[in-house]
């Protein structure tokens, strides 16, 4: 199976960088022809390594044919995309412990070339961190964060955004008690995350207004494996609202789930106190009984499948 793995993994690469035609020019920097196309080796695991190794090599290996000095891969943007999904692909075939050893890598190896260093930070953000990716993976994205401030050869101003990017994936990750913060509901009663009862805690920050925040109240309340345990006290679920339009949150109230406890952030202490980084809505995170945080900003349909195998 793992040779099957492995020879799955080189295949894909194949069919992935196909499109990438031709050489990279040997002129740098000449502005002219920009637009050709350059194209990658995809670095092929020795015969003789271990099935089980052979994935690591190729992580390791993946960049040792890109020249970071040849800035004419920036303006060709669809082959460097195409490398870089190339190189997504070999880090989702892996350990995800392995894989955070290795994501940050092509940033290290830029250190040199700060401008190739920051487009390819910029893409790594598209992959691991836009909420519509699918690769997204704060965990993966987080080497790269800490590979670009680390750099000796970007400029502070280019730093100010990634700064605050780590400092936001810092928060509240698996293994963290997550950050307390108070709500009130429809009633006016008062409440806070820590006081809230469960083998787990279910935290959903939503939107009123918000068609995948309804589509996820809809298949929280119809799954097979949400419901019972709702029903049986073993999950809270509590629904807040972050922002200020009140009214349209009250308009709302009554789509909400019975057993659900829906609130609003009176103060504001989530976004303005920044307890939460809250890049896309609706924004999921799964709790154990502690308040320890299992499952940080996860697709409802992941959090299904963990509490599925418990």
């Amino acid at each position: 199976m793992k040779q099957r793995k492995v020879m799955k993994v080189l295949c894909g690469m194949t069919v992935l960088l196909l499109s990438c035609n031709g050489n990279a020019p040997k002129e740098k920097n000449s502005g002219a022809d920009l637009q050709q196309s350059h194209r990658l080796e995809i670095p092929q695991p020795p015969v003789m390594l271990p099935d089980s190794e052979k994935i690591s090599y190729m992580a390791a290996h993946y960049w040792d044919a890109f020249d970071f000095a040849d800035t004419t891969w920036i303006a060709d943007t669809a082959s460097l995309e195409q490398a870089f999904s190339g190189w997504v692909y070999i880090l989702g075939n892996m350990p995800l412990s392995r894989a955070v050893q290795y994501s940050g890598e092509p940033v290290r190896k830029a250190e040199n070339h700060p401008a190739m260093l920051l487009h390819l930070a910029g893409i790594a953000e598209h992959y691991f961190a836009d909420p519509n990716s699918p690769f997204r993976s704060e965990e993966l994205y987080i080497p790269v964060l800490e590979a670009v401030l680390a750099s000796q050869s970007v400029d502070t101003i280019y730093k100010i955004r990634p700064r605050a990017r780590l400092e936001a994936a810092l928060k509240n990750r698996p293994g963290m008690v997550a950050a307390d913060f108070g709500y009130v509901t429809a009633s006016g009663r008062k409440g806070r995350l820590s006081q809230m009862k469960g083998e787990y805690v279910l935290l959903m920050f939503y939107n009123p207004g918000c068609a995948d925040c309804r589509r996820v109240e809809e298949y929280i309340k119809v799954s097979e494996v949400f419901a019972p345990l709702i029903a049986s006290g073993r999950l809270a679920v509590l629904a807040v609202y972050p922002d200020k339009d009140l009214d349209l949150w009250r308009e709302h109230l009554p789509e909400m789930p019975e057993k659900w406890t829906v609130g609003y952030d009176a103060g504001q202490t989530v976004t303005e106190k920044e307890l939460y980084d809250l890049p896309a809505i609706p924004n999921l995170y799964l709790l154990d009984g502690q308040k320890k945080v299992l499952l940080k900003d996860a697709p409802v349909e992941q959090i299904e499948a963990y509490l599925y195998s418990r």
